[in-house]
């Protein structure tokens, strides 16, 4: 490969001509300055995407584009992606050098043809199912551009129209957004765009560019490989970047040629650069680490390494005779090569299965050789819930490809659903087949490698893990003597490509540590000394509660949340306000909810990396706040080599929690001027040690607080409130630059067998004397009562199932699946924990969550389920007193009890959706009443008088409706419950801020509609109105105030409320 395009202009000569001149070429004017090199560091994984060409050229040098560089930073699995289209019949490879003096690329690599009308164009690189990474030069302005990925012979695959080009800003690389996704994971390759190679590093490129100069594109990708001179090149002409943006490399093997801009630039299976030409001798790409986050930006597809580290990687091999080995000369198949690769790449992987064969040290396996799908699924219909894998590796059909026995894809396809039932957490990774020898064999393969995509699809698209694998690399020269089964190297060749998809699907975020309930998007470890504990500060809570609140807005903007409790949380163990937040140390001080922290007062910076040691390596923090050395400054303890210290702590971090996010900011302002002095010196050092640090690949940023001697309290050492809250909003501004440039990971699975106190805690206590409630005097905050974590997606309920008056806990997830647990109300200060128990209902199929209802309908006293729609149906189920224990509740149907426009007769109801239908009782006659609430807070209600049976016709019989309450000037969230003990349900409104007042339900017993306005009830809580309900906690036939989280974690408060404060009105 030489230079970029396949157009005349891009041939000029010694002088550009008139018309090269008109298309804008330019030529060289500048010179190339030395640079430095990053030290080598850890292999990388990279993925690329494709690009248009067009350069120009003088004297053989080719011209590109524009990069701005940033920092590096990062880590990951290391994967080699693969993929030849032998098993479709493709030529054979032409005995032509494709780059000059180059090799035939032994995989793919994610490179792809970006086509012009339809004709090849440029080479790019495929980062992304949807996204395609290729120099900028390479998309016209005119014309049809469209994408062929298949693989390593050109002209054959699928190909995609480009839906729109991203162009950089100021470098010459752009990227295509494609019309629909690629559904093979391993033709992707991960791009690393948080290191440069390092100089005297050799790099790979893979291109389709012409074997000589003005000859035709190559029929097959070639790769050669170059040596990295310079790593922050200044560009020889300004299109393609800024200085300092580009790779300058000699050719060591291979030269690229037109037709390769666009190409990526490969280290350690990694994209880290896109080819844009050649000027002279050396050729030239724009480095990514120099438009670090910008692809992030654009795709939100995170870098190498942004995914989070699986500690237990629990993979399945599941199959016939290749997932057993069979034919290798060793008897594991691919799975001694995976596990090989795994362990270079970190990960801690463990192969799972009943089966044990081979000669390797993990030989755990679920493949039967000679099987059919059946009988794969029935042998294996335990052995998935048993081992419980995050990963299964899927590689059936064979025996029945061999065998001729029809519906192979479809047995397939029930094999998957199987699987998922059975693990529905674990991502599959379904493979085609490789080849065989045998024709009428292989034309059966042929046909099912073409059915699986859409087996597939039709399980992604309903929300599930599942992807294929392309073995198209494995050909027939792959097989053992017996040709059906792959030897050694067409095993190694299926490893490389389980490998890129496992890294893929960790990209996707599909790979979940067993057991792991509760993803936080942010584990945060503040750190440092007496200003990351809050000494001082009003509340206890430094700087800590306002980054806590920041990080969980990043969170919900990530996640499209709508963020409703964005106020200042004041009150400890309300841990459900920041519920994507974990705030993790061995020491815990403040009022606010999370108050852990590893902030160590009067402790030097060796000191706290003496702390850190352990709680970093124990907590497994993703993201950083440091601020130390204060204590050395005010001491003046060796300042000569504080930023030293400082270094080495900073690097201690990085090896203990690799890749985690340090965000360092230097020390505040010092009212004793020779204190401010030293502070200011150390100061000084900090932002080129980050940068020095970040060139190397730790993921450091450097944070300026802004901090002036105003923010400093009367000690003239610590901040005030407002200084602790400029430091606090500085740390967030720096994480939100972070998040957008993809550099915080998400939090790692920490192993369930690790104790949070391992480190020991020292609680420090609130920082403050007032133990008050934020609801006020009557309320008794009982703090975090529930505290497990469920997925968004769950639904929650506070019921009474066993009649003792204290509601249960009750979640219902997205599959209906119905879950509840025991409450055994206060004891002392603490709770009794909740114990789950054991039911056997479950919504009927098709009923969302929302169209759940729980109330006693029947007066037995004992909850009952009902399942409501807009038209007044009610699917009722009862408690069944004759059931074993554990299938009682909500175990008989009744039939005859909906809802019509007379009661229990008349037309079916036409209910808007933005009204709400409740059960509550406000008659008093012990059952609960149907209610329809509608969006001004007016109420309708439908009185409840049991069953009734007339002419052998048993149906529950309502009273035709009746407004009880009439529309409110302020409707928010409304409420029924029993707020003075009288068993009537009264009439709650849910302030803005989260607070509430009551109308207390007057009524005579049997009927309903008169409530009396006594005002506010609780003081606003700022808690988002949404997850505020009442439900009796402790069994005193009062409604207690509670927030259920959308994770399920629910803080209680006991209402207190006097006989007498149901008498008056409060304002």
């Amino acid at each position: 490969m030489t230079a970029n395009c396949l157009v005349p202009a891009c041939l000029v000569r010694d002088r550009p001509p008139r018309t090269a001149r008109r298309m804008g070429a330019r030529f060289p004017k500048r010179t190339v300055r030395n640079s430095y090199a990053a030290p080598q560091a850890r292999r990388y994984l990279s993925s690329s995407r494709h690009l248009p060409n067009g350069i120009g050229t003088t004297n053989g040098h080719i011209m590109m584009r524009r990069v701005s560089p940033e920092r590096p930073w990062s880590r990951g699995l290391a994967i080699a992606l693969i993929a030849v289209l032998a098993v479709l019949g493709a030529p054979a490879a032409p005995s032509a050098r494709a780059i000059i003096n180059g090799e035939v690329a032994l995989g793919s690599w994610g490179q792809v043809e970006v086509l012009l009308d339809g004709s090849y164009r440029c080479t790019g690189s495929l980062i992304a199912p949807n996204w395609v990474l290729t120099a900028a030069h390479c998309v016209p302005s005119a014309g049809r551009m469209t994408v062929r990925v298949g693989g390593r012979i050109r002209g054959l695959g699928e190909t995609f129209e480009v839906r729109r080009n991203v162009p950089h800003p100021n470098t010459d690389v752009t990227l295509l957004e494609l019309n629909g996704e690629v559904e093979n994971f391993n033709r992707i390759i991960e791009y690393d765009d948080t290191r440069r190679p390092p100089v005297f590093q050799q790099v790979d490129i893979h291109g389709f560019g012409p074997t000589e100069p003005g000859g035709p594109p190559a029929l097959e990708l070639r790769s050669a490989r170059l040596e990295v001179e310079l790593n922050r090149a200044v560009p020889p002409m300004r299109d393609w970047g800024p200085d300092g943006a580009l790779l300058q490399m000699q050719p060591f093997r291979g030269s690229p040629i037109q037709g390769d801009s666009g190409a990526g630039v490969i280290r350690d299976g990694r994209l880290q650069g896109v080819y844009v030409g050649l000027h002279g001798p050396q050729q030239y790409a724009v480095a990514l680490q120099a438009i670090q986050g910008w692809i992030y930006q654009q795709t939100r597809r995170r870098p190498a390494g942004a995914a989070e580290r699986i500690e237990d990687l629990a993979v399945m091999p599941m199959g016939d005779g290749r997932a057993q080995g069979y034919g290798s000369s060793h008897g594991s198949g691919f799975r001694d090569e995976l596990r090989r690769r795994a362990i270079s790449e970190v990960h801690s992987l463990d192969f799972v299965g009943s089966q044990r064969s081979g000669q390797t040290p993990d030989p755990d396996h679920e493949g039967y050789p000679g099987a059919t799908i059946g009988e794969i699924a029935r042998r294996a219909d335990t052995a998935v819930g048993q081992y419980k894998p995050n990963v299964v590796l899927l590689n059936a059909g064979t025996t029945e490809m061999e065998r001729g026995v029809a519906g192979a894809a479809a047995e397939m396809g029930t094999l998957i659903d199987q699987v998922l039932e059975d693990a529905p957490k674990a991502a599959v990774l379904v493979s085609t087949l490789a080849p065989v020898r045998d024709e009428t064999v292989q034309s059966r393969i042929a046909a099912f490698n073409k059915e699986i995509p859409g087996v597939v699809a039709q399980r992604a698209r309903a929300g599930k893990h599942v992807a294929v694998v392309d073995m198209g690399e494995v050909t027939t020269d792959d097989l053992a003597d017996d040709g059906l089964n792959p030897n050694d190297r067409g095993y190694t060749k299926m490893a490389e490509a389980f490998d890129a998809a496992i890294a893929t699907a960790s990209v996707e975020n599909w790979i979940v540590g067993p057991g792991d309930e509760q993803r936080y998007a942010y584990r945060a470890m503040p750190l440092g000394s007496s200003t990351t504990y809050g000494e001082k500060s009003s509340d206890g809570n430094g700087y800590r509660d306002v980054l806590d609140q920041g990080l969980q807005g990043i969170a919900e903007r990530n996640g499209g949340e709508t963020g409703e409790g964005g106020a200042k949380v004041k009150l400890m163990n309300d841990t459900d306000d920041t519920p994507q937040v974990d705030m993790v140390g061995s020491v815990r001080v403040g009022r606010m909810a999370d108050r852990d922290n590893e902030g160590w007062p009067g402790r030097r910076i060796h000191e706290i990396a003496d702390k850190a040691t352990c709680s970093v390596k124990l907590y497994k923090p993703n993201v950083i706040t440091l601020i130390a050395g204060g204590n050395d400054v005010n001491q003046n303890y060796q300042m000569d080599g504080a930023i030293g210290r400082l270094e080495s702590l900073i690097r201690q971090i990085s090896k203990d929690a690799e890749s985690t996010l340090v965000l360092v900011a230097g020390v505040q302002p010092y009212t004793d001027p020779a204190w401010d002095a030293r502070g200011k010196t150390f100061n000084a050092q900090i932002p080129g040690l980050v940068e020095r640090l970040g060139d190397e690949g730790v993921n450091v940023m450097y944070v300026d607080h802004g901090l002036q001697l105003s923010d400093i309290g009367p000690d003239g050492n610590h901040p005030t409130d407002q200084g602790y809250d400029k430091i606090g909003a500085a740390f967030v501004k720096a994480a939100n630059e972070a998040n957008a440039q993809g550099r915080i990971l998400d939090p790692v699975y920490q192993d369930s067998g690790e104790v949070s106190d391992a480190c020991g805690i020292t609680d420090g206590g609130t920082g403050t004397d007032d133990k008050s409630s934020k609801l006020g005097t009557h309320w008794d905050d009982r703090g975090v009562i529930q505290a497990k974590q469920f997925p968004s997606t769950d639904r929650f309920w506070m019921v009474d199932i066993n009649q003792d008056r204290k509601a249960e806990f009750v979640t219902v997830d997205k599959n209906q699946n119905f879950r509840f647990w025991w409450n055994g109300g206060p004891s002392g200060n603490a709770w009794v924990p909740f114990v789950e128990g054991q039911n056997s209902y479950k919504p009927r199929a098709g009923a969302v969550g929302n169209q759940l209802r729980f109330g006693d309908v029947d007066g037995d006293g004992f909850p009952d389920c009902m399942v409501v729609d807009l038209k007044g149906t009610i699917d009722l189920h009862t408690w069944k007193a004759g059931n074993p224990a554990g299938s009682r509740m909500c175990m008989e149907p009744r039939d005859n009890t909906h809802v019509y426009s007379n009661g229990s007769a008349g037309e079916r109801l036409n209910i808007d959706p933005s009204t709400k239908i409740r059960f509550a009782d406000v008659t008093g006659g012990g059952r609960d009443d149907y209610l329809l609430i509608k969006p001004d807070g007016a109420t309708t209600a439908w009185y409840n008088r049991g069953f009734a049976t007339e002419r052998q016709l048993t149906y529950l019989d309502w009273t035709p409706p009746q407004q009880i309450s009439g529309a409110l000037q302020n409707p928010r969230e409304i409420r029924y419950a029993d707020i003075n003990g009288d068993k009537r349900a009264d009439r709650i409104l849910i302030t803005l801020k989260g607070g509430a007042r009551a109308w207390i339900n007057e009524g005579p017993r049997g009927s309903g509609g008169t409530y009396r306005d006594i005002g506010k009830i609780a003081e606003d809580g700022d808690l988002p109105p949404k997850d505020i309900q009442f439900a009796d906690l402790d069994g005193d036939g009062k409604a207690d105030f509670l927030r259920i989280g959308w994770t399920g974690v629910t803080h209680a408060w006991l209402n207190k409320l006097p006989a007498d404060y149901f008498d008056t009105f409060h304002p």
